[in-house]
């Protein structure tokens, strides 16, 4: 798989996701997506890291602002990518903090490898 394949992927499987490359400027709840960097497993792959970020007004209200519901959405949605694409790996969820934010903030982090170079 290609950087740009696993990218599709998760967009797939998220497709409210939107795509963000500084995620200090999000400012509003929501879904988001951003490639954050690889790291190398061998001398012809990466594991590619991303984040969804998913952000709300509360962790446990009820209603669209609804975190914590989600989270578990997400979370089961990522174990069912990682359970079908070979060395797909969820990292967990931690909290996320940006400066000037006061929205909850909770990044979902999953690995994917990618091919760097022909094999």
């Amino acid at each position: 798989m290609r950087l740009d394949e696993a990218f599709t992927l998760l967009k797939e499987k998220f497709p409210k996701a939107i795509d963000v490359s500084n995620p200090e400027k999000i400012n509003q709840n929501g879904l988001y997506l951003y490639f954050d960097g690889s790291s190398p497993v061998s001398p012809a792959a990466d594991a590619a890291h991303f984040v969804l970020l998913l952000v709300g007004n509360s962790l446990s209200a009820k209603g669209d602002a609804d975190v914590s519901a989600e989270l578990i959405r997400i979370r089961e949605e990522i174990l069912t990518i990682c359970s079908s694409v070979k060395n797909a790996r969820f990292r967990g969820i931690k909290a996320a903090t940006f400066e000037g934010s006061s929205l909850f903030m909770y990044a979902i982090l999953v690995d994917l490898e990618i091919t760097v170079k022909p094999v």
